[in-house]
């Protein structure tokens, strides 16, 4: 028999007694996050069986590989591998499953002559999943080739060439399969760190699940903005245009005056400062002009030469001529601030000053509070399956990491069930292993809310628990509703039967957008791409990071969505207030799936932005992002606070 090893494949580590414990006794990072995840009677097993065997890291790995994951019900099963891990090679082979060790003293094993048989021999590093072993291979099933040409020939020929094979060798051919191995099957998904940001300066914090703080959670905003006397949503589908062209200006009129206070403040000389003059009414003196951006040309695209400057309904509209402006970012909607002269027809405004919204000096905001734990949060968006089907075991796999790792809060936004999936579209949604396609309320009800209340019960069974929110999504089948977005549980209008496992749990149904208050750090959450719409007609000069100064236009607009056409169109301007921030306060945090650059964390200002992508893109998995905000007490510095981005780790897993 020719055993098939792989040549750079390696034996379990060899214990030594004189294998040190990672800190005085203490487990290792990785051994501490498995022992984390256990109960407390197997947790205990296996700290002791650290402080007998002193095993690492790669005792686990070849663990995994040969007889599966390690979990609190098989310790007892990890006990016996180390124990025969332990023996010599002679007793190591003919040790059967329930041998067991004792408390003395490791013994390193002798190394093995090479092609000596190695039935015990564990494949690291997936190897032993390429070649599909599932198992620790035992004398009874191991991996066989087709008998070599050498040993054919070392037997010897007869006359007319054919090998005298001795009766053991057919014997022993006899007893072992004819032929390579069946392809191993497809390696599940998993979950590995793809990019992370600040990790150089920010150790991922480690603590049992016991150590966690409660998080305290209170959600910003007017809750009658998205809520409504039908089943708990408002009515949209009756508003008309005068009403959306009237909202639209009080919110202009309201921000513009601040602007224009901004304005004069800023270019203010001595005594003197500047005043505020009316768009479309001519004037020779230097004067300070606000207004939103718009587009000259109805089709065309925005540029220096296209610029428009819009009033409110008391006033009209000018040209904006920006050559002799120093800095320039606008996007159509924006509401800005101008400082020069009007021309002599009064139909173009030569600005030599340009203020791109309100500064962050001016919104009245404090610091980002300092806290004295960590704050660990988990964030994924949907699709949650693949664009050509219905699969979701991507959405399970992001639950058992959020098991393994317990953040403090779970985010799971939309869309749960795309709109754009393939079969959706084509109005066949069938489950994988259904014969007939189902309606899509029973694609709610037989997979995903189950799926959801499966793999979220560890989290809220915790101590303390998870806190575990859901917000929808504009592309959610059955959410018809515009931004705001009622919570989810209203939206999908299911029976309450189908959501009343989930809310039992105590999961929160959040709108879309959402700003929360946790643990006094201010988190705005959306699940439609908030930087895409103000790239795509984006004027920037001098030329920089245009992603970076897009997203510090949203912090001086105050809102998530400013773009003027709405983009995402669906938006309720009569509750439109609900994009905001809420008491014109930045937030700490902002969280949104964008298409635009790759998964990442951003600092702007004293803003943290984090991009999650998707946990599926159209063809392909895609990531989630996990991120901790540690405390940032100081009495080095004057405001006796740690800068956010200086005690702020985002960490962006991908799916594999």
């Amino acid at each position: 028999v020719v055993h098939f090893v792989c040549p750079q494949s390696r034996p379990c580590p060899a214990f030594s007694p004189a294998m040190p414990a990672a800190a005085a006794g203490g487990l290792p990072a990785e051994l501490a996050r498995l022992a984390a995840t256990f109960p407390s009677e197997p947790k205990a097993k296996f700290l002791e069986l650290h402080r007998i065997y002193h095993f690492d890291e790669d005792f686990v790995e070849c663990f995994t590989i040969n007889h599966g994951d390690l979990t609190a019900d098989r310790v007892v099963v990890f006990q016996e591998y180390l124990a025969r891990q332990r023996a010599p090679p002679q007793q190591r082979e003919s040790a059967g499953p329930q041998s067991t060790g004792t408390a003395e003293a490791p013994v390193a094993p002798k190394r093995r002559p090479p092609g000596a048989a190695n039935a015990a021999m564990a494949l690291p590093g997936g190897v032993g999943a390429a070649l599909g072993r599932t198992e620790a291979p035992s004398q009874a099933q191991e991996a066989t080739t087709p008998c070599p040409k050498r040993r054919r020939e070392a037997m010897g020929n007869d006359a007319d060439g054919e090998a005298q094979v001795p009766s053991e060798a057919k014997q022993e051919e006899s007893t072992v399969s004819g032929g390579t191995p069946d392809p191993p099957p497809r390696p599940s998904r998993s979950v590995a760190l793809k990019t992370s940001v600040n990790s150089a300066a920010l150790m991922k914090p480690l603590s049992d699940a016991g150590d966690r703080p409660a998080v305290e959670v209170q959600l910003l905003g007017d809750s009658a903005l998205w809520s409504g006397s039908r089943h708990g949503c408002y009515e949209w589908m009756d508003e008309a245009l005068e009403e959306r062209s009237a909202h639209l200006n009080e919110r202009l009129s309201v921000l513009e005056g601040k602007v224009a206070e901004a304005m004069c403040i800023k270019y203010q000389d001595g005594e003197d400062r500047p005043a505020v003059g009316t768009i479309g009414r001519p004037s020779q003196a230097e004067v300070v002009l606000c207004g939103r951006v718009a587009c000259e040309g109805l089709e065309g695209k925005l540029n220096e030469r296209s610029i428009l400057l819009e009033g409110s309904r008391a006033s009209t509209s000018v040209r904006l001529s920006l050559t002799e402006c120093r800095a320039l970012a606008a996007f159509p909607g924006q509401v800005v601030g101008v400082l020069g002269r009007s021309g002599m027809s009064g139909g173009t405004f030569h600005a030599r000053e340009f203020l791109p919204g309100l500064p962050l000096e001016t919104a009245g905001g404090s610091s980002a509070p300092s806290g004295t734990r960590p704050l660990h949060m988990m964030v994924a968006s949907g699709p949650f399956c693949l664009r050509n089907g219905l699969d979701y075991a991507p959405l399970e796999r992001v639950l058992e990491h959020a098991v393994r790792e317990q953040p403090q809060v779970l985010v799971l936004m939309g869309p749960f069930l795309d709109s754009n999936n393939q079969k959706v579209v084509a109005g066949d949604p069938m489950l994988p292993h259904d014969k007939e396609p189902c309606s899509f309320e029973e694609i709610y009800k037989r997979v995903i809310l189950p799926t959801l209340a499966t793999g979220l019960a560890p989290l809220r069974r915790a101590n303390p628990p998870t806190e575990v929110f859901l917000v929808p999504s504009l592309d959610e089948v059955l959410c018809f509703h515009p931004m705001p977005q009622p919570p989810l549980d209203a939206s999908l209008d299911l029976e309450a039967s189908a959501m009343g496992r989930l809310k039992q749990m105590g999961i929160r149904f959040l709108p879309n957008p959402a700003h929360l208050l946790i643990d006094g750090l201010r988190v705005s959450f959306s699940s439609a791409d908030a930087l895409s719409p103000i790239l795509r007609d984006f004027v920037l000069r001098p030329e920089g990071r245009k992603i970076d100064e897009a997203l510090r236009l949203l912090l001086w607009q105050r809102t998530l969505f400013p773009v003027l056409p709405r983009e995402p169109v669906q938006v309720s301007e009569a509750r439109a207030a609900a994009l905001d921030f809420p008491d014109a306060v930045v937030p700490d945090v902002c969280v949104f799936p964008s298409i635009v650059g790759v998964p990442t964390g951003n600092f702007v200002e004293q803003t943290v932005f984090v991009n999650p992508g998707t946990v599926c893109r159209p063809a392909a998995l895609g990531s989630f992002a996990e991120f901790w905000v540690l405390p940032g007490a100081s009495t080095s510095l004057a405001t006796g606070v740690v800068p956010l981005r200086e005690r702020t780790r985002i960490d962006i897993q991908s799916l594999s």
